[in-house]
């Protein structure tokens, strides 16, 4: 692992003194949306290349903030050309700090250790994480535990609330597991273990007939889902130690291809995780991969979109000025990104990154002529160290409203690698909550509330262990068993589990804009928020709702572009919202035969913010250029005013992607099908 420079006297010193103030202010509303998809126009900046945008803050990233209309003192000012300006946070003060405690639950972690007979010795290399999945469809979590020593997974499983039962090893083949998805649309939770994927049915997830997407040469470190294509279909980005990076496109028919050379997402370097995040606000989303090593670079990659042949297309961009970017976040440097977390700190709806890289790590901010600078030095965050007073080496962040007060808490693991595991004097770590406090300062609260283990972590799976649907935590690490912890803490508000259901768009809505009212408070979430070594991000948010007893409106932004609007989502439960189904397709499997005479049927339901039929829409549906098939004949208005046309598959084989416009704006997700 990279060594960071040391920290400057100055910038220590900065981070404890905050002194200089900035301004702030409320974001502006949206405009009002007509029905149809969100048209978001093309990025008129250029290629991102650490100078300013042409356009600033571009349409499609969210609301504009006017700074110079700004009042307050929740910030601090630049106090040179690369210091990012903390935006505003405007929590209100005063804060109550933390109460309750996180419990240890030693008979979960008895659970896990009987799995496996082998000792943990302290191996570097023997990583272990455990993952939340119901394979079994009982409404309950089950915990599926992967060790790599030995590489081999187990199944502990969720008999009654809070029981927790070894049901022994999974199939040899199983073992790393890392994400728990319906990878297939089919409505049933896929377990994706390295890359062999046991698939879910009516009976729970298959584990004997597993099958193999990818045939890996390397460890795998990190698993991330995205609609890379932008056809609807999640596809699965993986990251490999020491090896190129993985960006399996979805066939529907559960085979995946390799198109990352075909996609511009090639990029050598030792993988820790890689990230999606939308760099320069034209809606969406770019691809961030972190890596570790001497001088191996880190790289963003902006998604421009479907080319004229429907493939993605993706190209490297410089998001940090050059001279600012001396650690080497977006090139070659120290710097070793270990993680990453998105969240909307200022609450001006636009993202935050947090890299945990070196100690503590950095917080980038985007400004107001587009560029991407840290910020960390403002919130008061300062450098944890191990129990022997060395800098800890932190992983896996997480941005995560632990009380429910409407702001958002910090947590950040600690622990060393082979790397930093080899020099002496090194101790243990603990891993970090820092409590979101007013005036953009973050306080240490780990002690005070029972995250007192110590050890070396890695992984950080967030789930609910006692049906009380409060997120408690599972830490895995280094070397040593997993560490269970049960949230006690005491709510200062309301507060909701979301996830959606996507149809047109991807099945968990993955890249989703997801912003909330309750009363006075209004919040900007992301689907797909964390993305960090050894477990992919499950797409559940945890919303705060202050004093709240519902949310009042639920505004999705869906991949498609289409905007959805829920009112009255109850707090204190479990919702899963469900994207219209404003595009089927018929066969749904998207494959027929190249014979010259199969047929893909494709039929448009319009809908308003309700989910209501948009009546008198104006549908249209285009092939991509140089498409093998040929449509049957125009559009046709259907008794129940949905439109629908057919294509004919061509005599050879090949695929090809169809885009639907709704009163002239395409939706954003462009159907793909296959001619076998």
């Amino acid at each position: 692992m990279k060594r960071g420079r040391p920290c400057s006297p100055s910038l220590v010193a900065r981070w404890i003194l905050a002194a200089s103030l900035a301004s702030c202010g409320s974001s502006t509303p949206p405009a009002p949306f007509d029905g149809g998809p969100v048209h978001i126009g093309p990025f008129d900046g250029g290629p991102l290349d650490g100078g300013p945008f042409d356009g600033g803050l571009l349409d499609g990233g969210g609301p504009s903030v006017d700074r110079a209309a700004m009042s307050g003192t929740c910030g601090n000012a630049a106090a040179t050309s690369c210091d990012g300006v903390a935006h505003c946070i405007p929590y209100p003060a005063p804060v109550r700090p933390l109460s309750g405690r996180f419990v240890r639950r030693m008979d979960v972690e008895a659970a896990l250790r009987s799995a496996d007979a082998m000792p943990y010795l302290g191996d570097k290399h023997d990583y272990t994480a455990v993952l939340f999945a119901d394979p079994d469809r009982d409404g309950r979590q089950d915990l599926i535990y992967s060790r790599t020593r030995g590489n081999t997974a187990w199944r502990i499983s969720q008999p009654m609330p809070g029981v927790f039962r070894n049901e022994g090893a999974l199939p040899r083949q199983l073992n790393g597991c890392q994400a728990a998805a319906d990878l297939d649309g089919d409505g049933f939770e896929d377990v994706l273990c390295g890359a062999q994927v046991a698939w879910g049915g009516a009976g729970g997830a298959d584990w004997s007939r597993a099958t193999e997407i990818f045939r890996p040469t390397d460890t795998q470190m990190s698993t991330t889902l995205a609609d890379l294509d932008e056809d609807g279909l999640l596809d699965v980005l993986l990251g490999y130690f020491n090896g190129p990076k993985v960006a399996l496109r979805n066939r529907g028919d559960r085979t995946f291809e390799d198109m990352a050379s075909r996609w511009g997402l090639t990029m050598e370097g030792y993988t820790w995780c890689a990230g999606t995040i939308d760099f320069d606000a034209d809606g969406r989303l770019d691809v961030f991969m972190m890596h570790d090593g001497s001088n191996k670079p880190n790289g963003a990659f902006r998604a421009l979109g479907p080319g004229a042949d429907g493939e993605a297309r993706y190209q490297r961009v410089y998001p940090m000025p050059e001279s600012c970017d001396r650690d080497g976040f977006f090139r070659s440097g120290n710097a070793t990104p270990m993680g990453s977390a998105v969240g909307d700190l200022d609450l001006d709806g636009v993202p935050e990154l947090f890299l945990s890289s070196v100690t503590p790590g950095a917080l980038l901010v985007r400004q107001g002529d587009g560029r991407w600078l840290d910020a960390l030095w403002s919130f008061g965050v300062q450098t944890p160290t191990t129990t022997t007073g060395q800098p800890m080496i932190p992983w896996s962040p997480v941005f995560w409203d632990a009380d429910h007060d409407g702001r958002l808490d910090l947590l950040l693991l600690g622990g060393d690698d082979i790397g930093h595991g080899k020099r002496p004097g090194r101790g243990e770590s603990q891993n970090q909550l820092y409590q979101g406090r007013a005036d953009n300062q973050f306080a240490e609260s780990h002690a005070s509330v029972g995250l007192d283990a110590a050890g070396h972590f890695m992984t950080v799976a967030l789930g609910d262990l006692d049906g009380d649907r409060d997120l408690d935590l599972i830490f895995g690490g280094f070397g040593q068993g997993p560490v269970v912890y049960e949230n006690q803490l005491s709510p200062a508000g309301e507060h909701l589990l979301l996830s959606l259901r996507g149809h047109l768009s991807n099945p968990h809505g993955f890249g989703a804009r997801v912003e909330v009212t309750a009363g006075s408070m209004r919040r900007t979430h992301w689907i797909g928020q964390r993305f960090n070594p050894r477990l992919a991000d499950d797409g559940v948010l945890d919303v705060a709702l202050g004093a709240a007893s519902a949310a009042d409106t639920v505004r999705i932004t869906w991949p498609s572009g289409y905007v959805q609007e829920v009112r009255g989502l109850a707090a204190g439960r479990s919702h899963v919202v469900q994207e219209p189904a404003l595009v089927t397709l018929d066969p749904p499997s998207r494959h027929v035969r190249a014979d010259g005479m199969s047929t893909v049927r494709f039929t448009v339901r319009p809908a308003d913010l309700t989910g209501a039929p948009l009546a008198g829409a104006r549908v249209e549906l285009r092939a991509s250029a140089g498409s093998p098939f040929e449509w049957t004949g125009p559009e046709e208005t259907l008794a129940d005013g949905s439109v629908a046309r057919t294509l004919r598959a061509p005599s050879s084989a090949g695929s090809a992607v169809v885009e639907v416009l709704v009163n002239g704006a395409p939706y954003r997700v462009r159907p793909r099908v296959w001619f076998d």
